[in-house]
């Protein structure tokens, strides 16, 4: 009798211990905000332009057209600025307030799983698209004296260039960079009902780039796609700083092989994130921030 005594105490032990368990694992600290990161509009404090900001680019067999300004084939892809928003986030806008969500169209010349990216980028800069001289490999002839420093030389890194719109105008990637550790992505996106689908790239810290699903297309009107960021994607580590922002490669939109390509129109508005902004305060924390960083050390600390 006293040995099957002796054999239930663990269990018991075992089922008391999970409550406290559970217990601690809820006393985390999270300051949880919602953060919008573009809202399809033009910035009214510096007088930026949505175009400015975005590129669309489309895969291999888009429908091309011939532009007779210099007698080249380049793809039949329109975007817009376009005054339209979702009725579920700004109303009837019945104070005539100057909201705009970003519209394309085009079309594809066979089926399959084509796709179009829509990225956040900046025109190309040669006073800032650099990298390092690599003697042996680069031309001492083009090294720009400006921008050597840190006893280091540099050149125009044109590999850099992901886009040439139909004015020449060369465009590079500028990935959005969150605020806190992200919990949660959204976006408003239009859909004509085709079998399309939209998914979402982000870059982590290490250089890693994660393609998470954000839904199908397949439905009328206004939809907010909204998504979970996993907590496999890393946003912070044990060394200091902490916190390692994750970056808004592209917006990646698929069509499926049974669905028609000859001509579609897409609409995007509100981007935003859920993300928490809790840090943990420490003395001496101040001496973890890159202004702080650069202020003792200078620009070319590592």
């Amino acid at each position: 009798m006293n040995s099957m005594v002796h054999k239930r105490r663990p269990i018991v032990f075992l089922l008391l211990l999970i409550p406290v368990m559970a217990v601690i694992a809820e006393n985390r600290t999270l300051h949880l905000e919602s953060k919008i990161l573009e809202s399809f509009e033009d910035d009214p404090d510096t007088g930026e332009e949505l175009l400015s900001r975005w590129v669309v680019i489309p895969s291999r067999f888009v429908k091309m057209y011939l532009d007779k300004r210099d007698n080249q084939e380049k793809p039949d892809i329109t975007v817009k600025k376009v005054n339209a928003w979702p009725e579920a986030l700004y109303g009837k806008n019945l104070e005539n307030l100057p909201l705009y969500c970003l519209g394309l169209h085009t079309s594809f010349t066979r089926k399959g799983y084509n796709y179009v990216d829509i990225m956040p980028a900046r025109q190309f800069d040669p006073a800032v698209d650099l990298r390092e001289y690599v003697e042996g490999k680069d031309d001492p002839k083009d090294i720009v004296p400006s921008a050597s420093k840190c006893n280091k030389d540099y050149v125009i890194d044109r590999d850099r260039v992901i886009f040439v719109d139909k004015d020449g105008k060369e465009w590079v990637s500028d990935p959005i960079v969150f605020e806190g550790r992200a919990r949660g992505f959204s976006v408003w996106v239009w859909g004509s009902n085709y079998n399309y689908y939209m998914e979402a790239h982000f870059e982590d810290y290490r250089g890693i780039v994660h393609v998470i699903h954000l839904g199908d297309l397949n439905y009328n009107g206004w939809k907010n796609l909204t998504v979970d960021i996993p907590s496999a994607i890393p946003q912070s580590e044990r060394y200091i700083p902490r916190t390692r922002r994750l970056k808004l490669v592209k917006l990646r939109m698929w069509t499926r092989p049974t669905e028609r390509v000859s001509g579609f129109f897409l609409y995007i508005d509100q981007m935003k994130i859920i993300t928490d902004l809790y840090e943990t305060r420490y003395d001496g924390d101040e001496l973890e921030n890159p202004e702080t960083l650069q202020e003792i050390w200078g620009e070319c600390y590592y």
